[in-house]
């Protein structure tokens, strides 16, 4: 076991020179002040998880002070020019271990990659780091330097200092690295501009697990950062959450993958496992300049597009009314609900929608005023449930009924897009029922 730093300290006095021993004195009595007294603010102490010596976890007095670590260039949100750029900053290690090290990373705030800098790209998804140059000034102080080139954007300089006892800096969060964020000047400022290929037109039919791809093009010139895509489901009104097909019901960005084609555009993909029904893609581009791509057409940053996954699903749903389940059915009231069963072993049922015309007056129910006034069909879509038996049960309650005999129309369609059929060929079945505004016998 290595020995208490008072002891090093006592077994060192018989060695040292009279001003050595002063030295030692003092800081003899600074490691009891430390012992008795809170550590002063700033100043972390050390958790045992912290410190790795070997494979085994230790814990000394004399690793009692975390290194400090400052970044002074770049300062918050400052705008840097020139190339290359010179971060920098000091450390301050005020335990017995000797300073190891400065680490940095660099983070592109915009495409959300940290920088290879192997490779001078910007293409990790965990930090990478580079060691900082380290040297000394007049009065002793270690200066940090790290020299890199930067292309215009917004970004995030990482530092932290390690001593050799394996001890690392925080920052006054506790967060393991000290952090700054910053800008890189350029002549950048034109939005880039995206593409659709797949989908190619709003509405395509697509097979099932499609790769949705297109391209996203850079005329300002610091390139493609990022495209995000999101998908939401039309049937469901849920948002796809990963590649691998599972659903939140909050709005997933799901980054694309980026490779070069042509003429320096960029070509974006996602890989999908989507069953079959429709769908609305949502994409958002950007720049390492920061600019977003605008819809020409809408001057929305987000460009739109709607698409049915059919799968291999030819055959129709099938449905049928259990209210009413015949023409001598009577509602009773002004406010009559319909029930049914709908099945789709393939793809399942998106919606069931129906419509309502009275008979006398030969007009359809207008389900936003619940009035009999229009004289071709008001479809509304009915409330779909699950059963036990794997069916799909559809529910609608309609108003504005009076006296009198009326006609139901309805019909299914499932994910894939086709439509039920009656016993007839058509695409509506019917069935009449009869309304009463007052119990008799009751």
């Amino acid at each position: 076991m290595s020995a208490h730093p008072v002891e090093l300290i006592l077994s060192g006095i018989k060695r040292e020179s009279p001003s050595a021993l002063l030295a030692a004195v003092s800081l003899l009595c600074s490691t009891i002040s430390l012992a008795q007294e809170p550590v002063p603010a700033g100043i972390q102490s050390i958790e045992p998880t912290d410190h790795v010596s070997g494979n085994a976890r230790t814990t000394e007095a004399y690793s009692i002070l975390r290194p400090l670590i400052r970044i002074n260039i770049p300062s918050h949100d400052e705008l840097l020019v020139g190339e290359p750029l010179v971060f920098s900053g000091t450390v301050s290690n005020t335990s017995l271990a000797s300073l190891e090290k400065v680490e940095a990373a660099l983070f592109n705030i915009v495409s959300r990659q940290w920088l290879d800098f192997s490779s001078s790209s910007f293409s990790s998804d965990v930090p990478v780091t580079e060691q900082a140059e380290l040297t000394s000034d007049d009065e002793g102080n270690v200066i940090w330097n790290l020299t890199t080139g930067l292309p215009q954007g917004r970004y995030q300089l990482n530092v932290r200092a390690i001593n050799q006892d394996g001890i690392r800096s925080r920052d006054k969060d506790n967060h393991p690295w000290n952090r700054q964020r910053f800008f890189v000047e350029g002549s950048d400022t034109q939005w880039p501009e995206i593409s659709f290929e797949n989908p190619a037109f709003d509405g395509d039919l697509l097979p099932l697990k499609p790769t949705l791809s297109g391209l996203a093009n850079d005329a300002g010139g610091s390139g493609i950062a990022r495209v995000d895509a999101a998908i939401k489901s039309l049937s469901s009104d849920l948002w796809l959450s990963s590649d691998e097909g599972t659903f939140a019901s909050t709005r997933v960005n799901l980054p694309t993958q980026l490779t070069p084609a042509l003429g320096g555009a960029q070509q974006w993909s996602l890989d999908t496992h989507l069953p079959a029904g429709r769908y609305r893609l949502l994409l958002r581009a950007y720049d390492n300049a920061g600019n977003r791509a605008e819809d020409p057409t809408t001057a929305s940053v987000l460009f739109v597009r709607h698409f049915r996954i059919t799968g291999n699903d030819t055959v129709p749903p099938t449905v049928v009314s259990t209210r009413p389940l015949h023409s001598r059915t009577v509602f009773i009231g002004s406010s009559p609900r319909f029930e049914g069963v709908a099945e789709d072993p393939d793809s399942g049922i998106e919606r069931v929608e129906f419509a309502v015309k009275e008979m006398e007056t030969n007009l359809w129910l207008d389900p936003d005023t619940d009035t009999f006034s229009l004289d071709s069909r008001g479809i509304e879509s009915a409330l779909l449930y699950p059963s036990d038996d794997g069916h799909t049960v559809w529910v609608a309650q309609a108003h504005g009924f009076r006296t009198g005999r009326y006609r139901l129309s309805y019909r299914a369609i499932d994910n894939a897009g086709n439509r039920s059929v009656n016993d007839n060929g058509g695409i509506w079945n019917i069935i009449q029922f009869d309304v009463s505004t007052r119990c008799v016998g009751c």
